[in-house]
């Protein structure tokens, strides 16, 4: 998302392409549109979050970024032989949650991260893990209402709902093919 903000992605016919291929200033977003930039094909929006999500290199890369930026700090677990992270500074979470809190109770004034961290909240289900009750259902009101207004341009209401459907995808798909094997 932060890409297609940066005007360095469009999605063009259901595929991700790159538009502006110049550093964005971020050492994870300068990876992962090199990975785009660099693929043998076209993908599609849900193939990208799929294979993003999915690859070990992949997959770490932000936690490792992080982790650099001593935002979070990791440790090897012994019992599952796997990385796990830790946030180094547990008020980066808390002030991070205030933001969206404020920004449904004040639903006047909301950014364009927040109601994009709103919708991926939501499509992940993390919005009840994050949010009480009361607030959840003014969060998804608010993403509504937003996103069938005019507030933000055509292009970017179109690109957070084509996410957030490829979210809902991806997630659907893997949990069918953990049934498949069980």
């Amino acid at each position: 998302m932060d890409l297609f903000l940066q005007g360095k992605i469009a999605l063009t016919e259901g595929d991700i392409e790159v538009i502006n291929s110049t550093l964005t200033g971020d050492d994870f977003l300068n990876s992962i549109l090199e990975i785009i930039k660099t693929s043998d094909k076209k993908r599609s929006l849900m193939n990208w979050i799929d294979r993003i999500s999915q690859k070990y290199d992949y997959y770490y890369l932000y936690f490792d970024l992080m982790e650099k930026e001593g935002v979070l700090k990791s440790e090897v677990s012994p019992l599952l032989k796997t990385k796990l992270y830790y946030l180094q500074r547990p008020e980066i979470k808390e002030q991070m949650l205030e933001k969206i809190q404020n920004a449904v109770n004040n639903s006047k004034e909301v950014s364009f991260d927040i109601i994009c961290l709103l919708a991926l909240l939501e499509e992940s289900n993390l919005i009840k893990v994050y949010m009480p009750r009361d607030l959840r259902k003014k969060a998804k009101n608010l993403i509504k209402k937003i996103l069938h207004s005019d507030q933000y341009d055509s292009l970017s209401r179109e690109m957070i709902l084509e996410i957030k459907k490829e979210i809902v995808n991806v997630i659907g798909s893997r949990n069918m093919f953990m049934m498949d094997n069980a």
